[in-house]
């Protein structure tokens, strides 16, 4: 169901990042506003020049030009180069730790049909079909919100649940996963519910 050893890893490698984007998206927050009006104008003004240069054909002696003075801009511009060298820097973390939870291989599955059991004093992460579970008790809040985070990108969470829930989910499932019966549909939307019914497997 879910390979630990890379989750940990792919965990601590989110958490490092996601700290860097905070540091990064306060830092330019905080010049932004100690600077609003100067960083305004600059800003106004960048974009200008950035938008003259792209109505230009990258292939035309003009876009060369204008990129030319786009860049000089920037590079006379102390504050606004430093400013937008924070804002990459933000972005360039926020864009690394969103890839870890799009792309973690911590799942093995594709689609599963995953719950957080809440049973006494524990959690335990279950596999609604195979009737696998991972005791999250020593996870975090931060490390399970991060596991939850994985689950829905790959549309296999449905939530928490208690052990009075488990028979009314599972009948819920087997309803929701059961043949489907195509009388009475139109071709276009037998062929759409028979590629959900097989990718939702």
């Amino acid at each position: 169901m879910i390979n630990l050893k890379i989750l940990d890893e792919d965990f601590e490698e989110y958490k490092r990042n996601k700290i860097l984007y905070e540091k990064y998206k306060q830092e330019a927050q905080l010049m932004y506003e100690e600077n609003k009006e100067e960083l305004d104008n600059l800003l106004n003004k960048y974009l200008k020049l950035k938008r003259k240069m792209t109505r230009c054909s990258p292939y035309e002696d003009e876009y060369f030009v204008q990129r030319k003075k786009w860049l000089k801009f920037r590079n006379d511009n102390q504050l606004l180069d430093k400013y937008l060298e924070l804002k990459n820097k933000r972005d360039g973390y926020f864009e690394k730790f969103d890839s870890i939870i799009n792309y973690s291989s911590a799942i093995e599955h594709v689609i599963e049909r995953i719950v957080i059991l809440l049973h006494k004093d524990k959690k335990m992460l279950m596999n609604l079909y195979s009737r696998e579970e991972i005791d999250l008790s020593n996870f975090g809040k931060e490390k399970i919100e991060f596991l939850i985070e994985i689950l829905k990108n790959r549309h296999s969470f449905i939530g928490y649940i208690t052990r009075d829930d488990l028979p009314l989910m599972m009948n819920i499932l087997e309803d929701l996963d059961g043949t489907v019966s195509y009388s009475n549909m139109y071709s276009c939307d037998i062929a759409e519910e028979t590629y959900l019914n097989k990718v939702s497997k």
